[in-house]
């Protein structure tokens, strides 16, 4: 695969167009399963069928405005993504001052940060949220549907979104069609999201006594999807994409058994941006002294 990369306007243009295609399945499904069905229940009032347009329309909202206090000349950068993939991995009946509150310190945070340090923004931006609503709120990824606990679903019911996740990322079945699609664009790095994927099934499946239904974190899933095959902060060649990924999944795979099985996908991308980088470097040193030594010991 070429290591085809972000060079200009048209090319973040172009990113944003097909990512944002990709998420309106999710988005279409996730008004149906924690909107439409919870609402015919009386569960919730109708302006929250509609709840992630809403989050997304807060999202570019704080987006703009941040951009305009830090007169940055470009409102049209990669950053945009966050507006659209950062609510899709929220709960349901997320609290909305809390996701406000928290998208805007993540975002200033984010816009900040020396642009030396290539860490994975989204990541930040969710564990930012999610420690809010935990700290605040005792949030739940539970619809009110899902907490009556009165539904008996299958394997391939819950692979095809019946699962518990985020407000629009519960499909498995829709998120592996969409990265399928992304896989035609040169510009995204499927051997993250790919390496990332096996690696977790096949950690998670060892660490729960090989229980199938242990690999249905469609979080997790759809994290590795449009998460972790981040544009900026992820490495550029071929082996360290898959070594990336590989490191990734198995994080995750332990995070989501043993701490935090909606949002360990998201600690092990923002630990892993920071990581690989220094990995990179004495992996690179390590080769030079070896290359040094075996010279000398030649001479």
């Amino acid at each position: 695969m070429s290591d085809v990369f972000i060079h200009n306007k048209n090319s973040i243009k172009s990113i944003i167009c097909y990512t944002f295609l990709g998420v309106i399945p999710l988005i279409l499904y996730g008004i149906y399963k924690n909107g439409i069905l919870v609402y015919q229940k009386e569960f919730i009032d109708l302006w929250e069928v509609f709840k992630i347009i809403i989050l997304i329309l807060i999202s570019f909202i704080i987006y703009y405005l941040v951009n305009i206090v830090i007169k940055r000349q470009k409102l049209f950068n990669i950053s945009l993504l966050s507006t659209f993939l950062i609510p899709i991995f929220m709960p349901s009946r997320v609290n909305l001052i809390l996701y406000i509150i928290g998208y805007f310190i993540g975002t200033l945070i984010i816009s900040f940060l020396p642009k030396k340090i290539k860490l994975n923004s989204n990541a930040l931006l969710l564990i930012i949220i999610y420690l809010l609503l935990i700290l605040f709120n005792n949030y739940s990824f539970y619809n009110d549907l899902e907490k009556l606990n009165i539904y008996s679903f299958s394997f391939f019911d819950y692979l095809w979104g019946r699962n518990v996740a985020g407000i629009c990322a519960s499909n498995i079945i829709l998120g592996l069609f969409i990265l399928i699609f992304y896989s035609l664009f040169n510009v995204y790095k499927k051997e993250i999201s790919v390496s990332a994927i096996l690696t977790f099934i096949f950690f998670t499946l060892l660490l729960n006594n090989f229980d199938f239904y242990a690999i249905l974190n469609a979080n997790s899933i759809l994290g590795f999807i449009f998460i972790a095959s981040d544009m900026k902060s992820s490495p550029i060649t071929y082996k360290n994409r898959v070594v990336y990924g590989v490191l990734i999944g198995i994080t995750t795979a332990l995070l989501s058994t043993f701490v935090s099985y909606f949002s360990g996908v998201f600690g092990a991308i923002f630990m892993w941006s920071l990581l690989f980088p220094l990995l990179q470097k004495v992996m690179k040193n390590a080769k030079i002294l070896s290359i040094f030594q075996r010279k000398k010991k030649f001479l």
